[in-house]
């Protein structure tokens, strides 16, 4: 028998050092591991012996360890980690997976069901395969390189969503500020995986700021709410599809990001007339010229700055007295629209940086632009990203 170097603990009450007298120190993790079924053994951790410590007189904790819950056929491991400046995290382990969408849905009951985890498919461990990952941190004190970490937030009381996605089939899915998948893809996650011919209605919700939105698919509408005692609340005609657009404008900025996606109209019997006036003018007008564009390059610059002058403020009196009609409000907002869908490389750049590339491939799309109208493209793109 060698020396203890190690301390493993069984559902979190017994605890002593791991021995290898009966059994070498791999074989002994792998029978306690293959023994767990989720009810009368459930649980087992391991961390390295504190320097100094005297298993004869006590039998210590420490700020890192390797855990696992569940049974033999199906457990979920989690490691802690002190960093350099003494905070602790604390990771689920899982295989490495390229992407994750939504929210946990695999169930690993413990303690004879009285408690649970969640955790996604690729977080979900045999005893067989933990055995050896144990083992590797009993050498090591890591996870091997091939697994990937993710973080848990444990603080209390828990952390509230930063966002609600429902829809009108009673639905709802909470997306975290701390989680893996960003927003806008979590909620198209969601609508893919509830949308039907039934169920065309979907929205979001900025949790503690009274502001939501909602994506009417069936109609080509959406809506916007502000308030809950005596509600703003608005719509607007979605021509070209592009819901993806307002929801990750709403998602970055909320209700006022919106206001230049507009216009928006006091309700449905409003936004129902403008389909009508738009399908009349596509018919007059099926190559979308005339009246929704402007065909001079110097006009367009100028409207953009002008639209833009007060930004995130309104300069809507100034710009329809310059402008009046729909043709150069709606050219501009195609144009803010496409500034957002550009996709920059932020990798090690600050936010001036990334608005000087829009700058840069807003020109190389329209070479036509003044300097003052790219400049206010990029500043808005910076003020949307923030």
């Amino acid at each position: 028998m060698t020396k203890p170097t190690h301390i493993r603990q069984v559902d979190g009450v017994s605890r002593g050092p791991l021995i290898d007298s009966i059994r070498p120190y791999p074989d002994q993790i792998r029978y306690s591991l293959t023994r767990m079924n989720g009810t009368s053994k459930w649980a087992y951790s391991l961390w390295r012996v504190p320097e100094g410590a005297d298993l004869l007189e006590d039998i210590p904790f420490s700020d890192e360890y390797l855990q696992c819950a569940g049974s033999a056929e199906a457990m979920t491991i989690e490691v802690r980690i002190v960093d350099d400046g003494g905070t602790g995290h604390q990771y689920v382990v899982g295989r490495p997976a390229e992407s994750v969408l939504g929210a946990p849905t695999v169930v690993i009951p413990r303690d004879n069901g009285k408690h649970s985890d969640t955790v996604y498919p690729h977080e979900v461990f045999t005893a067989d395969e933990a055995a050896d990952i144990f083992y590797a941190y009993f050498l090591t004190d890591q996870v091997p390189e091939q697994y990937q970490l993710r973080e848990l937030d444990l603080t209390w009381p828990p952390a509230k969503p930063t966002l609600t996605f429902s829809d009108n089939k009673d639905n709802e899915e909470p997306w975290f500020a701390h989680g893996a998948t960003p927003a806008l893809d979590a909620f198209l996650e969601f609508v893919s995986g509830h949308h039907g011919e039934d169920n065309m209605v979907f929205s979001i919700e900025r949790e503690g700021a009274d502001e939501g939105v909602t994506l009417m698919l069936d109609y080509g509408l959406i809506g916007r709410i502000k308030g809950v005692e005596n509600p703003l609340i608005e719509y607007r005609l979605v021509t070209d599809g592009d819901y993806r657009s307002l929801a990750d404008t709403f998602i970055r900025g909320g209700f006022d990001a919106l206001d230049p996606c507009g216009p928006w109209l006091p309700d449905v019997e409003s936004v129902l007339r403008a389909r009508l006036e738009f399908e009349k003018t596509e018919e007059r007008n099926p190559e979308g010229s005339g009246q929704r564009i402007l065909e001079d390059a110097n006009d367009l610059s100028e409207a953009i700055v002008v639209y833009l002058k007060n930004y995130p403020g309104s300069n809507a009196e100034q710009f329809e007295a310059r402008f009046p009609g729909d043709a150069a409000r709606d050219a501009v907002r195609e144009m803010l629209t496409e500034t957002l869908r550009l996709e920059p490389d932020w990798e090690g750049k600050t936010l001036s940086e990334v608005s000087r590339d829009v700058r840069e491939m807003m020109h190389d799309r329209y070479p036509e632009l003044s300097a003052p109208a790219l400049r206010c493209l990029g500043n808005y793109f910076s003020y949307q990203m923030k």
